[in-house]
C-alpha cells in the first residue's frame, strides 16, 4: 500500500500537467469553434437527420387538391379558368370542408374579363363562410409589403404564404428548412388556417408561444423549423389529393367533408410549382404544395424543431474537446483516432435520437472543436514520440555496443581460458599418477582436479552462450540412435552418482535412428541428468525413459526423487542464469546456464522439454524429438 501511494503520488504531477494543458487547449478551440459557422456543413447534417428521422403519419386533416397540365374541352389551362374554379368551389362547398386555401395564382386578365363569374365566386366562399368553410388565399410578400390578389379576390381573407428558404441567411442553398409565422406584423396563412378561430392579436401572440418558434432579428418575423413528416417526393408525399379534373366532375369530392384543402397547381415544369427541400434538390422534384402541407402539418401537430440553446451548444463543445484533449495527450494516437471516431459516432447517434424527439442539436461546433483539438495536438504527439524514439534509439545503439563487447570479451576470456585451465588439469592428473604423495597431498590435487572441471564445464557454456547469442550455432544432423546417447550420458556420469549412492535406472524401449545434432544432444541430457544427480539426496535414485510416441517423436524423460521446486520457480526454470531457492547457501553450484542451453538445442531441433515438479515430491523433465526433424 505504501509503494502504491508512493507511485500516486509521483503520478499526481503529471496527471494535472496533462489536464491543465488539455483544459487550456480544450477552451481556445472551443471559443474558436464556437466563433466559426459553417452554415453548409450544419444545413448537410441538419438535413441529413431530417431524412434518417423515418416517415411519420401525416395529419389526417389535410387534403391536397392539385392542378395539373390537363386541358378541357374549352381549350384554356385549369388553373387559369376562373369559371372551372367556380365549378369546382360549388362542388368543394356542397361537402363542407373545414377550409379551403388557394395557393395558386390566379389570371388577373380572366378576372378583369368576367366580372360577374369574380363576383359569384366572392358571393359563394362568402356563403361557405357562414356556412363553417373557411376560405384564405395566400399572398407573396414584396419590399412594399403584402401583394393582394386581383380585385374581387382581395375581399375574401387573405395572408401571407411565403415560403423562407435559406437564402442569404443560413446555408444558402435555396432549401427550405424554416417557414414564417409572422409577416411584416401579420399572421402567415399558415398560422391563421392552423387556428381559425384566433383573432389577429392572439394569433400573433400565439406565433411566441409556438413549439420551437424563434425571432429573427434581421427580419423581424416569428420562424419556426418544418418538421417534414415524409419524403417531399412527387410520390410517396404521405397527404391523400384528388385531382382538380375529379372535382369539376364531382368524383370522389366526398373525400374534402372536414378537410382542409390545399389548392394548387403542379405543373410538369412549372419551375414556381416546386422547391429546394431537405429531401433533395433537383428541380421538379419537390412539389411547393407538399411543402406548404408539410407546414401545416408542423402547426397543427405542434411539434416544431427546437434548436438547443447556445450555452448548452458551447458547453457540449468544450465538453467534448476536453475529453479528446486528454485522450490525445495521454494516450497513443491509435486510441486519438478511435476516440475521435468514436466520439463523432456517439455525438450524431444522439443528434439524431435527440432530432426524432423534436430537438435540433447543432453538430458544427462540437465537431469543429474535436477536430481542431486533435489535429492541434497530432504534432505535438509527434515531438513527443519523435523525441521518445529517439532516445530509445540511442539507449538501443549502445546496448547493442555494450552486448557486442560484452559477447567479445566473454569469447575472447573463454578462450583465453580454455588452454591454462587444460594445462593446469592436466599437471594436477600427471602429479597424481607419478604417486609417492601424502593423503593430504593426494586430497588437494584431486579437488584441484575437480575444480579445473567445473571451471572448464562453465567455460564451455559460456562459449555455447555467446554463440546462441550471436546465432552461430549451426545443427550437424546425423543419424543417432538416442538410446546409445543416453547411455554414453549416463556412463560419464557414473562415477558421480556412486559418489552419492544415487542409483540411475534406465527403461529404454527398442528405437529407430533419428537425425540429430550428437554433440547438442549429449549436452543437454549430461545437463538434465546431471542435475537429477546433484539435487537428489543420497540413496535415491533416478529413471530414464525412451519411447516413441504416435510415430511422429521420440520422447525422454528424466525423473528425480529429489526437493523438488515451487511452482514460480518451474515457471522460470528455463531462464537464462536462473537459479532456484530450494537450495539454501551455496551447497551446490552452478551457472543457471544449462537448462537455458538445453532448451535452445532441442528447440534448435524443432523439438520440446518440459519440466514438471512439486516441492518435496522430486521433478521430471520431458523431451520430445521429432522422428523426421520437422516441427511438432
Amino acid at each position: 500500500m505504501k509503494k502504491l501511494s508512493e507511485i500516486l503520488n509521483l503520478a499526481k504531477p503529471v496527471v494535472k500537467s496533462k489536464l491543465f494543458l488539455s483544459f487550456g487547449i480544450s477552451l481556445l478551440l472551443a471559443v474558436v469553434s464556437l466563433n466559426t459557422d459553417l452554415y453548409r456543413v450544419e444545413a448537410f447534417f441538419y438535413d441529413l437527420r431530417m431524412r434518417w428521422k423515418g416517415a411519420e403519419p401525416v395529419h389526417p386533416d389535410i387534403m391536397l387538391l392539385l392542378l395539373r397540365d390537363k386541358k378541357m374541352d374549352a381549350g384554356p389551362d385549369l388553373e387559369e379558368s376562373l369559371d372551372s374554379h367556380l365549378r369546382a368551389l360549388q362542388n368543394l362547398v356542397a361537402q363542407k370542408p373545414s377550409a379551403i386555401v388557394y395557393l395558386n395564382k390566379f389570371d388577373p386578365v380572366d378576372i378583369e374579363t368576367k366580372p360577374e363569374v369574380a363576383d359569384k365566386f366572392v358571393a359563394l366562399a362568402q356563403k361557405a363562410e357562414t356556412q363553417g368553410t373557411h376560405i384564405y388565399f395566400g399572398t407573396d410578400v414584396d419590399m412594399s409589403g403584402e401583394v393582394l390578389p386581383p380585385y374581387p379576390l382581395s375581399l375574401l381573407p387573405h395572408y401571407p404564404s411565403i415560403l423562407s428558404p435559406d437564402g442569404r441567411i443560413f446555408a444558402e442553398d435555396n432549401v427550405i428548412r424554416r417557414a414564417s409565422l409572422t409577416a411584416f406584423d401579420e399572421p402567415s396563412l399558415h398560422l391563421r388556417v392552423a387556428f381559425p378561430s384566433l383573432s389577429k392579436e392572439a394569433l400573433i401572440e400565439k406565433a411566441h408561444s409556438v413549439r420551437g418558434a424563434y425571432f429573427h432579428d434581421l427580419a423581424k418575423d416569428w420562424f419556426f423549423m418544418i418538421r417534414y413528416p415524409q419524403s417531399t417526393a412527387v410520390l410517396g408525399s404521405g397527404f391523400p389529393h384528388i385531382e382538380f379534373s375529379d372535382v369539376l366532375e364531382n368524383k370522389g369530392v366526398n373525400a374534402v367533408a372536414g378537410k382542409i384543402v390545399l389548392v394548387h397547381s403542379m405543373r410538369q415544369e412549372g419551375i414556381n410549382d416546386y422547391a429546394y427541400t431537405p429531401y433533395s434538390r433537383v428541380m421538379y422534384t419537390n412539389p411547393r404544395v407538399l411543402v406548404h402541407a408539410a407546414i401545416l402539418d408542423t402547426l397543427l401537430k405542434n411539434r416544431g424543431l427546437i434548436s438547443v440553446k447556445p450555452p448548452i451548444d458551447a458547453i457540449l463543445t468544450f465538453l467534448l474537446a476536453l475529453i479528446l484533449a486528454f485522450i490525445a495527450i495521454s494516450k497513443s494516437p491509435s486510441r486519438g483516432v478511435a476516440a475521435l471516431i468514436t466520439l463523432a459516432t456517439v455525438l450524431f447517434l444522439t443528434s439524431l435520437a435527440l432530432f426524432k424527439l423534436g430537438f435540433w442539436l447543432p453538430l458544427v461546433h462540437p465537431l469543429l472543436a474535436m477536430f481542431f483539438t486533435y489535429y492541434l495536438i497530432v504534432p505535438y504527439r509527434a515531438i513527443l514520440e519523435y523525441k521518445k524514439r529517439w532516445e530509445v534509439q540511442e539507449k538501443h545503439d549502445l546496448l547493442v555496443q555494450v552486448e557486442e563487447m560484452k559477447g567479445n570479451f566473454l569469447s575472447l576470456m573463454s578462450h583465453d581460458l580454455k588452454t591454462p585451465v587444460a594445462r593446469i588439469q592436466g599437471l594436477a592428473e600427471m602429479v597424481l599418477r607419478q604417486g609417492g604423495l601424502l593423503p593430504a597431498q593426494e586430497d588437494e590435487l584431486t579437488q584441484i582436479i575437480t575444480s579445473t572441471e567445473s571451471l572448464d564445464k562453465f567455460i564451455s557454456k559460456i562459449l555455447n552462450l555467446t554463440k546462441v547469442e550471436s546465432n552461430e550455432i549451426k545443427l550437424n544432423l546425423k543419424s543417432k540412435d538416442i538410446n546409445k546417447i543416453i547411455e554414453q550420458c549416463v556412463q560419464k556420469l557414473e562415477f558421480q552418482a556412486r559418489g552419492k549412492d544415487i542409483g540411475v535406472k534406465l527403461e529404454l524401449d527398442p528405437l529407430f535412428p533419428i537425425p540429430v545434432d550428437a554433440s547438442l544432444i549429449i549436452q543437454v541430457f549430461t545437463n538434465i541428468i546431471d542435475n537429477a544427480i546433484k539435487y537428489s539426496p543420497p540413496g535415491a535414485s533416478v529413471k530414464i525413459s525412451s519411447r516413441e510416441v504416435g510415430g511422429e517423436f521420440i520422447e525422454v524423460s528424466i525423473e528425480d526423487t529429489g526437493g523438488g521446486l515451487e511452482e514460480h520457480e518451474v515457471q522460470q526454470l528455463f531462464t537464462k542464469f536462473f537459479r532456484g531457492n530450494s537450495i539454501p547457501g551455496d551447497q551446490i553450484k552452478g551457472s543457471g546456464l544449462g537448462l537455458y542451453l538445453s532448451k535452445y538445442f532441442i528447440e534448435l531441433h524443432h523439438g520440446k522439454v518440459e519440466a514438471h515438479s512439486q516441492k518435496g515430491a522430486g521433478s521430471r523433465f520431458t523431451i520430445q524429438l521429432p522422428i523426421q526433424g520437422e516441427a511438432l
